[in-house]
């Protein structure tokens, strides 16, 4: 009885994280074309400062031997200009805006100023760099703050990173199963 509740907790310490209402998701849009990129750079030009810093801590972080960026099978470059990479990689943190029903009223959409919305998700997308096409696509929350106790209280900046981190593994585990091309498959 007791290795059965030592092994129940130990599987649950290593199950997957929550997520609030299963609304992380990846999807490739073009499988051949994903299985040929070699290389990438991330493009936060059309980020505002704020997330630009959240980005670049990110990318400086887990480009670490340990971090997450090391398990992508890509180089990253780090100037999306020159050498040009196979693929652009660009990021939005859209907050998501509330909306409150109640019975026998129209839905009223709540709008709150920029600094106060608490519901955001990143957007990862991966762009052929000749063409600007989207090949990939992720989307992710933060963890649900309530469901974690060491994220109660987390800042925007810890949300934005944590949602972040979750499209990136999205993206590595979507990878798994697309083959790198090889010059064998071009011939």
């Amino acid at each position: 009885m007791i290795r059965r509740a030592w092994l129940l907790l130990l599987l649950v310490g290593v199950s997957p994280p929550p997520t609030k209402g299963g609304a992380d998701k990846g999807k490739v849009l073009d499988r051949p074309t994903l299985a040929r990129v070699e290389s990438y750079c991330v493009d936060t030009t059309s980020l505002p400062d704020d997330e630009v810093y959240v980005v670049k801590g990110f990318l400086k972080e887990e480009d670490k031997p340990k971090g997450i960026l090391k398990k992508l099978r890509w180089k990253r470059i780090e100037d999306c200009v020159r050498p040009e990479p196979d693929a652009t990689i660009r990021i939005e943190f859209p907050f998501l805006n509330a909306i409150e029903l109640r019975a026998g009223e129209a839905p009223g959409v709540g709008i709150s100023p920029r600094e106060f919305r608490d519901h955001l998700k990143a957007v990862l997308r991966v762009h052929v760099r000749s063409t600007s096409r989207i090949i990939y696509t992720a989307e992710a929350l933060p963890l649900e703050v309530s469901a974690d106790p060491v994220m109660v209280g987390t800042n925007l900046y810890q949300r934005r990173l944590d949602s972040l981190r979750r499209t990136f593994e999205m993206l590595i585990h979507d990878l798994e199963p697309v083959p790198p091309h090889t010059a064998k498959e071009a011939r």
